[in-house]
């Protein structure tokens, strides 16, 4: 809509009153159509085959190791934290052993035409049945680009990689995402109160947690809950002025047009929830022959509806992406700013120690984020991979397609790795005015040899 909330107003009150009221401050905009009016316009023209557009690279031909590359225009910074984050989704129909590396490419000046290449991410293993939600995080110092290479593996293919809604913002990237898929048959027909928890997470100063989504039916609550970790022994308890923010991600493709659903809190004193998990919690799953403590869940009960899940883009594909950032206030309480995010270590499973370029020169003057063109064997198409009716949950390394709805999520790489994605409980938390949960107690026999 052309015209904001106080289009020819004459000074006493707004002109334009949206029905829903969470539009009221985003009408007004003029840079393009918004996502209703798209609607609208294919409402009145009976355009009912609304088609989206992604890259695709076939690796169903050629020889292992073969590789095609997309690569997005420079991108030039803006910012005085080196810190950029880098956000898509793809789609992996094709060898287990086939990779899709992501690559930056640093400019020196505008005479440096070939740059200097780094491999910042890379995803291989078991195909999708989704399209899959990833981030990367970057640190850029020069300006750049990001070159999505991907390689042909060992084995026979019959697909390849498929990359869509490309986002790159000179922001941090999500401390820890759960993608779940098929959330609305999920809620059907889950037990209520079913749990899906995220691996163990370590924040940047070494507090170690794990995010908890609980389905009930006709609702979502999200919660976080420490453990116990490695640091502990160094950490000051309790883990006071830590702000942990729970977000529902709004899936529209352009991050300018997002409304997602944030909530915020302050740990504070007064509470055992944020005391020591090694004192105050209880024993709930081993990892790595080390029993893990967890204190009590601590969140929001009601976090989302069904019926709020079906408003914007918060289904997509049938799946809902919540995310979760655990952030240090006592900078800003001790009246200085917050410290630029550092780049944590990245686990390559093949690493490349370098770019193949291709007869094609890497440099494209500009100075977007947005791939316009592709090279080799990356083609445009208009249709999406089929989705399934598989109920799995997403992991950025793809462990095989389990039967008890397992998920992992994808954080900015803690230091141990993990893959302890208990679902359990079937009961309401109690009512409480802090709507805090017990956390499930769990004991798990002496062997290291199951993996949850």
């Amino acid at each position: 809509m052309h015209y904001g909330k106080d289009a020819f107003t004459n000074g006493n009150g707004s002109t334009i009153i949206t029905i829903d009221p969470k539009f009221q401050d985003v009408i007004g905009q003029r840079f393009e159509m918004s996502p209703y009016d798209a609607q609208e316009l294919n409402l009145l023209y009976n355009c009912t085959q609304q088609k989206g557009h992604f890259i695709h690279a076939s690796t169903a031909s050629g020889q292992e190791g073969d590789s095609a590359k997309l690569e997005t225009e420079v991108v030039k910074l803006n910012r005085g934290c080196n810190v950029q984050c880098l956000q898509f989704y793809y789609f992996h129909s094709g060898a287990e052993s086939d990779e899709l590396n992501i690559w930056i490419r640093e400019f020196e000046d505008e005479q440096d035409t070939t740059g200097t290449p780094r491999l910042m991410g890379q995803i291989t293993g078991s195909p999708t049945s989704h399209w899959k939600l990833h981030h990367v995080s970057l640190n850029a110092t020069k300006p750049f680009q990001v070159v999505f290479e991907a390689r042909k593996g060992a084995g026979s293919s019959t697909g390849g990689f498929s990359v869509d809604d490309i986002n790159l913002s000179e922001t941090e990237c999500p401390h820890v995402f759960i993608q779940i898929d098929d959330l609305e048959n999920r809620l059907n027909t889950s037990s209520s109160g079913t749990r899906i928890y995220s691996p163990r997470q370590y924040s940047k100063d070494g507090y170690a947690y794990r995010v908890a989504v609980i389905l009930y039916k006709t609702y979502v609550g999200m919660f976080v809950g420490l453990l116990s970790g490695e640091f502990d022994n160094q950490l000051q308890w309790p883990c006071l002025q830590r702000q942990m923010i729970f977000q529902l991600l709004d899936q529209t493709p352009n991050q300018q047009l997002q409304m997602s659903k944030q909530r915020t809190l302050i740990s504070a004193s007064g509470s055992s929830v944020w005391d020591n998990p090694r004192e105050t919690g209880s024993p709930v799953f081993y990892e790595n022959d080390e029993l893990v403590y967890g204190g009590i869940l601590y969140g929001y009960s009601r976090f989302t509806t069904l019926e709020e899940l079906q408003t914007r883009e918060f289904l997509k594909g049938g799946s809902a992406i919540f995310m979760f950032n655990f952030e240090d206030l006592t900078p800003l309480i001790n009246g200085t700013s917050l410290p630029c995010p550092q780049l944590r270590p990245v686990s390559i499973t093949n690493p490349q120690r370098i770019l193949d370029e291709g007869p094609c020169s890497p440099r494209n003057v500009s100075s977007t984020s947005q791939p316009t063109e592709t090279t080799n064997d990356w083609t445009a198409s208009t249709t999406h991979p089929p989705s399934t009716t598989d109920n799995s949950t997403s992991s950025t390394t793809h462990p095989p397609t389990t039967t008890d709805y397992r998920i992992s999520s994808t954080t900015i790489t803690p230091p141990p790795t993990t893959t302890d994605v208990s679902t359990s409980s079937t009961t309401h938390p109690p009512t409480t005015t802090d709507y805090r949960i017990s956390s499930t107690t769990i004991t798990p026999p002496p062997t290291t040899t199951d993996v949850r």
